[in-house]
């Protein structure tokens, strides 16, 4: 198994100015033998500091971090970065052009394929190249997220807990400049505490690079709110790290509240198939064991629904979407209080 990338990138990186163009990956199809999938790119870069890695769409089907970041990327000149930023506004490309959460080319997740694999598939590929070329780049990397097409997600920033003292005080701050209603301090994805996290925090992770996240909304649109957060947070978050000069005009952030995620508790999963009733709203503060709704059954609509309680209560940050539910499907998550003073 190959270590070497097999993506080619023709857009300079070390060269001062601003500079766009793609990423190659390369990408053999029934229509296009020799082809490659492009991932846009853009590189401004100015003097001494900082490197920045900005990403988003590494999901296809999350809208507000990608308007973010392409508003961004026209705007910003030389004069305006203080070091190098390095920006990817639609990194998981084929999934982007599709509006959907997994890449077409191999249905896998980005967000599940870290460290990836120089020799595999697209989004194993092009995981491999962002953890093993890009990231060592980096001093700094900020992922916007939303819910996507099947939810609902209140504002929020997030970090994944680090080992590294310095690190977490360090991505601590940057929640608070952030400024989302709420700053989410994650373990790892449901089902996976203790196991090796495949996410691309896990990847900043080790690599030693503070990241922080965003969930900006959700539910297969774009919201005004969501995008109007993340241009404010950006602007905010380069001056924190050093990778603008100085901007007074930056408007400051609002109070968060920070939370958590305890354990898979706090995911409450559809043990049946239905019409998805929720008794309860985003935001909404709930308890252990209250009602969270009710299954109501499509083939056999005279029966009783199926009650559906919340295991562990706190905050719903987030909810499904869609009206309908699956077994196994996920219809909110809470999240409990944390205090970022402790480790």
């Amino acid at each position: 198994m190959s270590s070497t990338s097999r993506l080619s990138v023709p857009v300079p990186l070390e060269q001062p100015g601003k500079h766009v163009g793609h990423l190659r990956l390369p990408y053999s199809s029934n229509t296009s033998g020799y082809g490659w999938l492009p991932v846009p790119m853009i590189v401004v870069s100015n003097g001494d500091g900082p490197t920045g890695l900005l990403t988003a769409g590494i999901h296809g089907d999350e809208f507000e971090g990608q308007i973010a970041l392409v508003k961004l990327a026209r705007r910003l000149r030389p004069a305006d970065v203080r070091g190098r930023l390095i920006i990817l506004p639609t990194v998981n490309y084929p999934a982007a052009r599709a509006g959907v959460r997994l890449s077409p080319t191999d249905h896998l997740n980005l967000n599940r394929a870290f460290p990836g694999d120089a020799d595999g598939s697209p989004t194993a590929m092009l995981a491999h190249f962002l953890e093993t070329e890009l990231l060592p780049m980096a001093d700094f990397a900020v992922d916007l997220h939303s819910g996507g097409n099947s939810m609902l997600h209140a504002p929020c920033a997030m970090i994944r807990k680090s080992s590294d003292p310095d690190r977490y005080r360090q991505m601590i701050g940057a929640l608070d400049v952030f400024g989302a209603p709420f700053a989410l301090v994650k373990s790892g994805q449901p089902g996976e505490q203790g196991r090796p996290d495949r996410g691309w925090a896990g990847a900043a992770e080790r690599a030693g690079v503070p990241m922080i996240a965003a969930e900006l909304a959700g539910g297969g649109f774009v919201s005004a709110a969501g995008v109007a957060l993340a241009d404010k947070a950006i602007a905010r978050l380069l001056s924190y790290f050093g990778a603008q000069p100085d901007r007074t005009e930056t408007e400051p952030p609002r109070p968060t509240e920070f939370v958590q995620v305890i354990d898979d508790r706090n995911f409450l999963f559809a043990d049946h198939q239905g019409l998805f009733e929720p008794l309860f709203g985003l935001r909404d503060r709930v308890e252990d064991g209250q009602l969270a709704g009710r299954l109501h059954s499509i083939e056999a609509p005279w029966r009783d629904p199926i009650d559906v309680v919340f295991d562990r209560g706190g905050i719903v940050i987030c909810q499904r979407a869609f009206g309908t539910a699956d077994l196994g499907d996920c219809l909110c998550h809470t999240v409990a209080p944390f205090d970022p003073a402790k480790p």
